[in-house]
């Protein structure tokens, strides 16, 4: 399921221009209260939404969502026709879980996705082969003697096949080289050497693991569960709609009078305000200019600001020609890209959120092209993107 684009009505979007670093704010909070508690916040328990949490990556360490959580409708889109969630929303067991963390991203589940599960005993968990999107109970044992706290009951992990406890790792290497191209890293393979070792000496009494991956910073990391710890098998990844500010449309925000209790005094500059900033974003930048960059500061924070609320994108005249443009805020391809975000420390990766690769929201199936002429200069210009969902 393909995300779709909701265009929101901005005129509340900008009521406080008030440019505060929330994931920072967050982590002070959560400082705090380690420190006057000796311990962090659990994420576990059922969500506002009626979900549950599973960590996609480090079930110790805390994740921010990139959105809030909304109640699911008994239906949604899918492809051509309708779903009826509802058997899902109504069951008695957990099914839906909302998956928190970035670990997923280079397999297509980002943060803030919703997966429907079906629930699965031990019988048939044995039964699960490759390429299954699995939640697994967190081992409580095996973190506690890790001396690590948990934040997370469940975690998200992506199957290649059952290990039986006890085979050699030049066993192990040479199965997992008949079903994907990955292990013939030698990186890759002193990773699963250090994990299968671990894991046969915290499990001796298991006779079977469940081999899975996922990814750190992009990069592939191995991981050993076992079998009977897998609970649910994802059955649908349902990606949230796009909401973005539409600044192409002409706004005006009426004021209360200064005696009506609902009277806000920020709002008597505001239409001020977006008038500023909608010319700004809609102006050519000067191309006598050597150095561009500054130019873009001020939009950059105001956008930022924008992406910290939750939106998406933005949307806006176009500067050069008729139409309109629009800014989405994505990030880099983490499976190609593991150094797009170097500036976060590996050990706080999980706990700052990652922008969407593109990809995950749009199928872009042909770019066409169209000519403009400025100062009597001709440019070649991208006309019109068609997505696969149109």
């Amino acid at each position: 399921m393909r995300k779709n684009a909701n265009f929101a009505n901005h005129k509340y979007a900008l009521r406080r221009i008030l440019l505060i670093n929330i994931l920072k704010l967050k982590q002070l909070v959560s400082n705090l209260y380690h420190f006057a508690f000796g311990r962090e916040v659990h994420t576990n328990g059922m969500n506002a939404d009626g979900t549950m949490s599973v960590a996609a990556g480090d079930p110790t360490l805390s994740v921010t969502p990139l959105k809030g959580l909304e109640m699911l409708p008994d239906r949604i889109p899918c492809e051509n026709s309708m779903l009826d969630i509802s058997e899902y929303k109504q069951s008695e067991n957990p099914l839906i879980f909302t998956v928190e963390g970035s670990s997923m991203s280079p397999e297509d589940i980002s943060n803030g996705d919703k997966l429907l599960c079906r629930k699965v005993d031990t019988d048939v968990a044995k039964l699960i082969g490759k390429g299954k999107f699995v939640v697994i109970a967190v081992d409580k044992k095996y973190y506690e003697s890790k001396n690590k706290e948990l934040k997370f009951d469940y975690k998200l992990r992506h199957t290649l096949f059952r290990v039986p406890v006890g085979i050699s790792i030049e066993q192990l290497i040479d199965s997992l080289k008949k079903i994907t191209n990955s292990i013939f890293l030698e990186e890759n393979q002193k990773n699963l050497e250090i994990k299968y070792n671990e894991a046969i000496g915290f499990y001796k009494d298991k006779k079977e693991l469940m081999l899975s991956v996922t990814y750190r910073k992009g990069n592939l990391r191995y991981s050993f569960h076992p079998v009977d710890l897998i609970q649910y098998v994802a059955e649908y990844v349902l990606k949230e709609e796009l909401t973005i500010i539409d600044f192409s449309q002409v706004a005006f925000v009426t004021t209360k009078s200064i005696f009506s209790e609902e009277y806000d005094h920020d709002l008597r500059w505001i239409n001020n305000f977006l008038d500023a900033f909608i010319k700004e974003i809609t102006s050519p930048v000067d191309d006598k200019k050597e150095d561009h960059s500054y130019e873009y500061v001020a939009t950059q924070v105001i956008a930022e600001y924008i992406r910290s609320l939750g939106y998406d994108g933005i949307c806006f005249n176009s500067s050069v020609g008729r139409g309109k443009s629009y800014v989405f805020f994505c990030g880099p391809n983490m499976e190609y890209s593991s150094d797009g975000y170097d500036y976060i420390d590996e050990y706080l990766w999980d706990t700052y959120p990652k922008l969407t690769y593109f990809t995950d929201w749009f199928d872009i199936q042909k770019l066409e092209y169209n000519y403009v002429f400025q100062d009597g200069v001709k440019y070649r210009v991208e006309k019109k993107i068609v997505l696969k969902d149109e």
